[in-house]
């Protein structure tokens, strides 16, 4: 089987480390979270001084770690399908390096990753790939792959969506709905 895994959010803690990063921004500055947050501009220099710290430094969710190795070591190939971009953080010189790094270091095992893509271009990447099943934490990204050929489960630990069979609130229920063969 071939299973696509968006990166941040979904194998990685990514916002709670941008939370930290921006309580220390904001504190630097004087200004409230919600200003930066909400302001194109000091979002992006929040963004230039922080992401490649957050990106390196980011914690791994050890059970999505554990779990898609075991994946990996049943014969399915793994493919880390993320928006992550150079072309988009030009904070960072050199965005799929780090993400490498940060992979190797968290002993993530997977085939192939793909980067800068998002909504109908990582819907058309799962087409191209033949991903039979991806697993994405973004609703955005969850209803455009789910219009295609590929069938996409949301990650949302954070319950912000309400409950259907295409919702999972950690990686141990995704190992329940794989351990029962789907």
């Amino acid at each position: 089987m071939n299973i696509g895994i968006d990166l941040d959010n979904t194998i990685c803690n990514t916002s709670e480390i941008i939370n930290y990063y921006l309580k220390d921004y904001s504190t630097e500055t004087g200004m409230d979270i919600d200003e930066i947050v909400n302001d194109g501009d000091l979002k992006q220099s929040f963004f230039n001084i922080y992401l490649e710290d957050i990106y390196t430094n980011v914690k791994a969710k050890k059970e999505a770690i554990e779990f898609i190795n075991k994946l990996k070591s049943r014969g399915n190939k793994i493919y880390i399908i993320t928006a992550r971009s150079s072309d988009i953080t030009f904070a960072i010189k050199d965005v799929k390096k780090i993400t490498l790094d940060w992979l190797n270091k968290n002993n993530l095992s997977f085939d192939q990753i793909v980067f800068s893509v998002y909504g109908d271009s990582k819907k058309e990447a799962c087409n191209n790939l033949n991903i039979d099943i991806m697993i994405d934490d973004d609703i955005y990204n969850f209803e455009r792959i789910n219009s295609g050929r590929t069938r996409c489960f949301l990650y949302d630990e954070e319950n912000k969506y309400k409950d259907n069979k295409n919702i999972f609130r950690n990686w141990k229920e995704i190992e329940n709905y794989f351990e029962r063969g789907l």
